[in-house]
């Protein structure tokens, strides 16, 4: 016969293309085979593909555990498998599901390495691993139900180092907190203060210093190099009784004197200083009045580094893999200026107002910080930051107000030495120069860019990429909370001391001595209370605590708050920042989670606000009134009220993406990693840059009235001026853009609101605060001050024109007027009460002389016996007493000679009598230099920015202080969804118990007028789109009306759609619940898990019956029908529903007598909505031999669940009948004989193979079938085919044996005997209980 012969060179597998036509070098099938694809002499051969060979069990103890991703490191001869026996879909604290594990198979060795395992892990089986790498050492995955994560596959092998989600995140823990800037304080123990300090500085700006001229004991000190820059409360540069007294001694240390020496008196003429405690000083040391106790004497730090900079903080970690966390918050500005900001005298008549109007600038608004102990938050105790978060290093950044840089000051190793219980560390700041910059890419990373998880994964030039990805979390619509903004809220750590004693029971404290705060919520420590104890309620008078205390009667108690959210302490640790009034504040929440993914800024739903001054997330923050003492005034800040937890507690309530909260208890059903985990307050102020001008005082109304030619009346008092100078001039801008080459005069678009407002010439207390509301003035023009005024012809009382430096010219009172100034011209108001600056002004002075001879008609008047003053511009007022006519023109002294005697020189002629008394007046125009501030406008921006403040914390701690408080509901008193299985009927409860809403503390609440309880929405939990179930269930008061006990109950609509679905989050749903207790909003989320019930299989036994449900049964049968069976089933959904046939599988296994499994058996089912039905088979009619098969048969529902049902399945040929036979025959010599045979017959409905027919079998029936299971027959047999005797087509019984099977038997083994035969038959009633086969 010709061969075909085939070479599969290209070694494909072609099914596309018929036979006839596969190119040479394919093939068309091939099982348990496979091509060589080597480029050795062996290509295209065919090789048998090699089988699987158990290497090793991983876990043991889980039996249970599956693969459900791995990735082979074939350089190394490694294998990485991820392993759990978790199923579901939900998080499983304990017990099956919660196991997880990552393996490192070494094939070389054959060692299995346990790298981490965990619940924390949180695998399943309905998220394979597709995306795994290995990249050098580091191992990343992602399984589409947990975030990226990566191992070091090194690390891993020392046991527990990676143990938490916080460990393995390829996101990094976020430093959500901002570097605190107040402690305890070392002077005054129990109080606190700034961490900000001036130790450069020997004294305070009262104080000053001094040198003992020579070695003095006793209390009177001669001393020189007096220095006290600014005078004291009698207005001398000179101690003042009261002031402190300290030295600094020959090593530069400063010494108390004693318990305290005080200034005792002060002689100036002999520079002695006088003090309270007798002591001995040596020539040259160095005193110090009202020293600074901060004092650092030879300070290591740069005192003058931080003068001309506001500066903030942060820090980051680094972790030990070399990757950085990003940045924490920054603090607010590090700055207290000079003086701590208040205007002191140099002297009784120049001071900081003085240089402050004539320079036109503040100059002591410097940074007196020179050393800052910086209060560094951990995310855990200082013992565990290496092993909890595998932190290496922190590294302290430095930001400058005006820089877009961000610099690394110093980085401090996490080390051995890196040890304590404390979770803050202090860093002390000495004012040195930053050592690096960070890089663009590290000061723009506000988080890591990993996303919430991902179904894909691969490495591409050396990075990670992420596919099919979420990349944040959905934030909530809005929060409800109010903003308020006013003064400064005292410090208060809402800390507490009371004296306790037992009350009614153990968990009733009866308190006196109470001091400070004590709040629902805090935690209780003392003798006798065991930890964890905190204040379930308090009334002023007594606590209920959380668990039974036993203390002794006044026992100490300490109480402290559950978080510093509430805390206030802005007063003392920023105490020179202020919230710039006159401005409109947004304020919004930002959250994040753990790792750094944060929210959009979210806005409160409240509008209109709460009560007091609190309003919805935008306010308006008005100047101060008059009611604010400004002496007692240290700031204001923004105040938030939040009204209602955040939320939703659970995660993904509405599948809409929500996070939930963050739960981070792994022992918890509720663990939750990626919720939200902390806030922080973020702030929209586009009112920005803006200038103070510093004036030498306005003056109000015009300078001098032309129409009266004097200063009085004042004419338009709405009307201010003010001069401009220096930096004024820049700040006060003049409009330049539409003027011509000859403008003198020019309008200006800056609107000023007055601040400080000069009420007459003192220098340094002629000034007052001014309280514009909402007032803003306008800029009118600016000009010149000659050409506003015409002061180059200005002639005043003399009747020429007076030099403006002249004291009798009106326009004299402008700081500066001798250098012709810019004067702004401002307009006020024309109330009275809101107009700005004082009037000009004279100052009055009179005098008197006597006419020594008589003159006539003349100018010049001889005179003597001159007293007070008389002098150029003096206006004789009266002669001899009576008054002279005030409606003729004045007589003015237009030149004097002479002293107390001479000739004075008049503006018109005079007539007087010899001895005539002159009294006179002058009037000379005052300097207005008083300090007056006003307040530019400020820039408007136009970016929509929101800028981050300190103020942040935990989700967790706000949500509980919300809870605390308000006594809202927090809780439920049970969740137990154990009856809430598929089956449940109509209006069945799907709680095993009822339930009740609690408050923070576990207390029932029962429901009062107003408050309300409801369902907001149920949905499944499906991806990516969940199904509304709320028509499905029905909130109900279980306990009766008014009793606020609940249960859910089921619905038709349940009934009519639920069965435990195959699609992933379909049986899980999640109710939202909504209370309003104590007018507080509360959200609370639920999940009910639907329990599978096994499907329930019906069909045939042994006995010919219908079972249901089905039960083990032996079948027989033979080996060439098809259809061996029929089974039906039903799943565990209620059967009042249409859906007991959906998701449900079937499959058969099946193994032979020996105990191998064969693969000759299948099945082929079909479901309806209501039934599914199963028939096995034989789909192998052609190979199956007959014997005894043991099949097992598994229906399975959507939930994995099954029954099982073996069947002992005796398959062969199925005879008619069977006959024990004995057959005597005999012959002409009278010999005889007996022989033994079994006739069996084959009598089949459908024959295709022949077997049909006679089987004579040599032998007795009890020497065939003992200790046999199967009985075997021949086709075609001959004689000597022995103990097969024949094989007759058709069955005949022939009793005669004279044809047929019978007759043939004869002449095998009777042959010669030819007298009839005698044959003795015995029907075999068993015989079904073997097997037969035709061979």
């Amino acid at each position: 016969m010709a061969e075909v012969k085939n070479a599969f060179i290209k070694s494909k597998m072609n099914k596309d293309l018929d036979s006839r036509l596969l190119p040479s070098g394919e093939y068309r099938n091939a099982i348990n085979a496979q091509v060589s694809r080597s480029e050795g002499a062996d290509v295209g051969a065919l090789e048998n593909v090699l089988g699987n060979t158990e290497l090793i069990e991983f876990v043991s103890a889980v039996p249970a555990a599956v693969s459900i991703g791995e990735i082979v490191d074939e350089a190394n001869g490694l294998l990485y498998v991820f392993l759990t026996d978790n199923i579901g879909s939900s998080y499983v604290p304990t017990g099956a599901g919660s196991n997880h594990y990552i393996y490192r198979y070494n094939a070389s060795s054959g060692i299995a390495t346990k790298l981490v395992e965990g619940p924390f892990l949180n695998f399943s089986t309905q998220n394979p691993i597709h995306g795994v790498n290995l990249l050098e050492d580091i191992l990343f995955f992602t399984d589409n139900r947990n975030q990226p994560r990566k191992i070091n596959v090194t690390s891993a092998e020392t046991t527990g180092y990676y143990s938490t989600e916080d460990n393995i995140s390829v996101a990094r823990y976020n430093p959500y907190e901002t570097i605190k800037l107040f402690k305890e304080s070392a002077l005054s123990p129990t109080n606190y203060e700034t961490t900000m300090k001036d130790v450069s500085s020997k004294f305070l700006p009262d104080g000053g210093s001094c040198t003992v001229t020579s070695t003095t004991t006793g209390l009177d000190f001669v001393v020189g190099d007096l220095d006290i820059p600014f005078v004291n409360q009698d207005g001398l540069n000179e101690p003042y009784v009261g002031d402190k007294v300290v030295y600094i001694d020959s090593t530069g240390v400063v010494q108390e004197i004693g318990s305290g020496a005080l200034v005792t008196g002060w002689n100036s003429g002999t520079s002695t200083l006088s003090i309270s405690i007798s002591t001995t000083l040596d020539a040259n040391i160095e005193i110090l009045l009202n020293a600074n106790p901060y004092y650092i004497p030879n300070y290591a730090g740069d005192p003058k580094f931080l003068e001309d900079k506001f500066i903030r903080f942060s820090y980051r970690f680094k972790f030990d893999d070399g990757e950085y966390s990003i940045m924490a918050p920054f603090t607010q500005v590090c700055f207290i200026p000079k003086q701590d900001g208040y205007f002191l005298n140099n002297s009784a008549t120049e001071g900081d107002q003085q240089q402050a109007f004539s320079s036109t600038i503040v100059d002591f608004m410097e940074n007196k910080v020179n050393k800052i102990d910086l209060q560094i938050p951990l995310p855990s105790i200082a013992n565990n930051l290496s092993s909890a978060f595998h932190i290496q290093e922190i590294d302290i950044l430095y930001k400058e107000s005006d820089g877009l840089t961000v610099k690394v000051i110093e980085t401090i190793p996490v080390n051995s030495s890196f040890t304590g219980a404390s979770n803050i560390f202090q860093y002390e700041y000495q004012a040195q120069i930053p050592y690096k910059t960070l890089p663009t890419n590290e000061i723009i990373r506000v988080y890591d860019k990993v996303p919430v998880k991902a179904l894909g994964q691969e490495i591409i030039s050396n990075r990670v990429v992420y596919a099919n990805f979420q990349d944040k979390h959905t934030p909530p619509s809005f929060l409800n909370y109010n903003v308020s903004a006013g003064s400064k809220s005292v410090f208060n750590l809402k800390t507490g001391t009371a004296n306790g004693t037992i009350g009614a029971d153990s968990t009733t404290i009866t308190l006196s001595s109470i001091l400070g705060t004590i709040s629902a919520g805090s935690s209780v420590s003392g003798t006798g209370v065991p930890t964890g104890t905190t204040v379930s309620s308090y009334d002023g008078l007594s606590i209920v605590v959380s668990q039974a205390v036993t203390i002794s009667a006044g026992t100490a108690l300490v109480f402290n708050p559950s978080s510093d959210d509430s805390n206030s302490t802005s007063i003392i640790e920023y105490p020179s920042s202020n919230l710039k009034t006159n401005r409109n504040y947004q304020v919004g929440f930002v959250l994040s989670d753990k790792f750094g993914r944060q929210s959009t800024v979210i806005l409160s739903s409240d509008r209109e606000g709460g009560a007091s001054d609190f309003r919805g997330s935008t306010i308006y923050s008005p100047y101060e009134n008059s009611s604010v003492n400004p002496l007692e005034w240290l700031g204001n800040s923004l105040k938030v009220s939040v009204n209602d937890p955040i939320g939703p507690a659970a995660k993904n309530p509405n599948g809409n993406g929500e996070p939930g909260v963050y739960n981070g208890d792994v022992a918890s059903e509720d663990y939750n990693p990626l919720g939200w985990y902390s806030y922080k307050i973020v702030v929209k102020q586009n009112e920005q840059e803006y200038y103070n001008v510093y004036s030498a005082g306005a003056m109000k109304g015009l300078p001098f009235n032309y129409n009266s030619n004097d200063l009085l009346p004042v004419q338009s008092n709405n009307t201010s001026f003010i001069t401009l100078i220096n930096d004024n001039i820049n700040k006060v801008p003049r409009d330049l853009s539409e003027v011509g080459p000859q403008d003198k005069s020019f309008r200006s678009s800056v609107t000023l609101f007055g601040r400080v407002e000069n009420l007459n010439n003192n220098i340094n207390t002629g000034n007052k605060q001014y309280y514009p509301g909402r007032r803003p003035f306008t800029t009118s023009s600016i000009e010149d001050l000659y050409d506003l005024f015409d002061i180059d012809d200005f002639k005043g009382p003399l009747g020429v024109v007076l030099p403006v430096t002249n004291t009798l010219n009106a326009f004299h009172g402008f700081f500066k007027s001798d250098s012709n100034p810019f004067v702004a011209e401002i307009v006020t108001s024309q109330a009275s009460n809101n107009q700005f600056g004082v009037n000009n002004s004279v100052t009055t002075e009179v005098g008197a002389a006597t006419a020594t001879s008589v003159v006539s008609n003349t100018t010049e008047v001889p005179y003597d016996t001159l007293t007070g003053k008389v002098d150029i511009g003096s206006i004789i007022t009266s002669i001899n007493g009576t008054a002279v006519d005030s409606s003729a023109l004045d007589f003015v002294v237009l030149n004097i000679t002479g002293s107390a005697t001479g000739t004075m020189t008049l503006n018109r002629a005079i007539t007087l009598s010899n001895n005539d008394v002159l009294d006179f007046s002058l009037k000379t125009y005052n300097d207005i230099e008083s300090l007056a501030i006003f307040e530019t406008a400020p820039t408007i921006s136009r970016l929509d920015i929101f800028w981050e403040t300190s103020s942040n914390g935990l989700v967790t701690d706000l949500n509980n202080l919300v809870l605390n408080e308000s006594a809202a509901g927090a809780t439920f008193s049970s969740w137990n969804d154990a009856a809430f299985d598929e089956a449940i009927v109509l209006g069945a409860n799907i709680l095993s118990s009822n339930f009740q809403i609690q408050d923070n503390f576990g207390s029932n609440i029962t429901l009062a007028a107003g408050d309300t309880f409801a369902i907001t929405s149920i949905l499944d939990q499906r991806t990516p789109t969940p199904v509304d179930t709320s028509t499905w269930f029905e909130l109900y008061e279980a306990g009766g009306a008014g009793s606020s006990v609940y249960n859910i109950k089921t619905t038709a609509a349940f009934v009519s759609n639920v069965y435990y679905n195959a699609t992933t989050g379909s049986n899980d749903f999640n109710f939202s619940f909504q209370s309003f207790i104590n007018g507080v909003y509360t959200n609370i989320n639920q999940v009910a898990n639907l329990s599978n019930v096994a499907p329930t299989m019906k069909g045939p036994d042994s006995s010919g019956t219908t079972p249901d449900p089905a039960v083990d049964f032996t079948l027989t049968g033979n080996t060439v029908t098809t259809d061996l069976f029929t089974m039906t089933a039903v799943n565990g959904a209620n059967s009042s529903g249409s859906l007991t046939g959906e998701d449900i599988t079937w499959t058969v296994t099946a193994v032979d007598a020996n105990g191998n499994s064969v693969n000759y058996f299948g099945v082929s089912f079909s479901n309806t909505t209501t039934l599914s039905t199963c028939i096995v088979q034989n789909t192998n009619v052609n190979s199956v031999t007959a014997q005894t098969y043991t099949l097992t048969l598994r229906c399975v529902d959507a939930g994995n669940n099954a029954q099982v049902v073996v069947i002992t399945a005796n398959l062969g040929v199925i005879p008619d009948s069977v006959t024990d036979n004995v057959f005597n025959f005999a012959n002409s010599f009278s010999n005889s004989n007996t022989i033994r045979y079994v006739q069996i017959t084959v009598n089949l409905a459908d024959d295709p193979l022949g077997w049909n027919g006679t089987y004579i079998i040599n032998g007795s029936w009890a020497s065939l079938s003992t200790g046999v299971d199967n009985i075997t027959m021949k086709l075609d047999a001959v004689c000597s085919d022995n103990p097969y005797i024949y094989h007759e087509q058709v069955p005949v019984t022939d009793p005669t044996g004279s044809v047929g099977a019978i007759a043939a038997y004869r002449a095998c083994y009777a042959a010669g005997y030819d007298f009839p035969f005698q044959t003795v038959t015995t029907n075999v009633t068993n015989f079904l209980d073997w097997s037969y086969e035709v061979i």
